[in-house]
């Protein structure tokens, strides 16, 4: 019997035998890739374990003995905030105001505006209501619901004249309440706040004054914005200042075309003070376009005798920072007025 009549009696046998060995090679496989898969899986599990052990031994783990400590903190914490809030309620009482009728609270009205225009006598200002017009003017009475806010209103406003008076002030220009003629004040969590818009004038110091004076009320007054104004372009005058007038001479309408004082002494306005006395061929210490035409020469001729330079006292530290001899400044305020509940 040959090979030939070898296959076709056992046919059916091999193709059984080759299918078992194909399916044994197919499942090892399988085998191997889920040994794989679970080794991978073994090694996360082993991560979390790790990591889990490291935040269980760490001091801020999340235990119960840590969670237990982290609710007492919590309620410290809201003891403190309620401690605070007394402190600030006793430190700045809010006052208790009578119910009044409308028209002793209109003549109330009217006598305070009355008296802090006295107050402010020596205060240029055309303020007349100081943010009361809408219940000053006219024959409208106030309501029954306003009553109790004006007289609040009213005792801030005079905390504002008061302290105006205090600092001596050259001027009020503005006094304005936010939300206009509403009496409403704005809540939040624990306080209530309105805010005042105030624009004065003054030299330094007046205005230094009223800030501190704004700090030492008896309310609570915060102050959020101070912006301060020159009424010119004062960085020329810091580094060279003008020149004194001269007796007798007539004013320059133009105050850019006043002699100014440079290294060199007096020079024209249209020389850069910075070329002045350099040598020939030097470049200025500030860079930029110069000045070539009708310039005056840098150093008088042999015949005439050098000015001599003006003297310039030294600037104190505050000057530096602020303004040089500054006579008036306008300053826009931003002031909360807060009540704690």
């Amino acid at each position: 019997m040959d090979f030939a009549d070898f296959i076709k009696k056992n046919l059916v046998v091999i193709i059984a035998l080759v299918v078992t060995i194909l399916a044994t090679g197919w499942l090892g496989w399988k085998v191997s890739q889920s040994h794989a898969a679970l080794k991978e899986s073994e090694s996360r599990v082993q991560d979390v374990v790790e990591t889990q052990r490291r935040l269980t031994n760490i001091p801020f783990a999340l235990t119960k003995t840590n969670a237990e400590v982290a609710a007492q903190n919590a309620e410290k914490a809201k003891a403190q905030v309620e401690n605070l809030r007394g402190l600030l309620s006793q430190e700045f009482r809010v006052l208790d105001y009578k119910d009044l009728h409308a028209i002793d609270m209109k003549r109330i009205l009217l006598a305070k505006c009355q008296k802090f225009r006295d107050q402010l006598a020596d205060v240029q200002t055309s303020i007349r209501w100081f943010t009361f017009g809408k219940f000053a003017e006219g024959d409208k009475l106030p309501s029954t619901g306003e009553i109790r806010r004006l007289q609040k209103q009213l005792d801030i406003v005079e905390e504002f004249v008061a302290k105006i008076e205090r600092a001596q002030l050259k001027e009020l220009q503005q006094l304005s309440r936010e939300g206009g003629e509403s009496l409403e004040m704005t809540d939040k969590d624990f306080y209530s706040h309105v805010r005042y818009n105030l624009k004065v004038s003054g030299n330094i110091e007046q205005i230094r004054t009223f800030i501190n004076e704004i700090s030492t009320s008896r309310f609570c007054f915060i102050v959020q914005r101070v912006a301060l104004m020159a009424p010119r372009d004062m960085t020329q005058n810091l580094i060279y200042p003008l020149a004194p007038a001269v007796e007798g001479a007539a004013p320059e309408s133009n105050p850019d075309a006043a002699m100014m004082i440079g290294p060199e002494g007096m020079m024209d306005p249209g020389m850069n003070p910075y070329d002045a006395g350099l040598p020939p061929g030097a470049r200025p210490p500030n860079p930029g376009t110069r000045r070539t035409t009708n310039r005056r020469a840098a150093t008088p001729p042999a015949t005439e005798t050098p000015a001599a330079p003006v003297a310039r006292r030294e600037l104190t530290r505050a000057e530096r920072i602020v303004f040089d001899e500054l006579a008036t400044l306008t300053a826009e305020i931003t002031i909360d007025y807060v009540e704690f509940k």
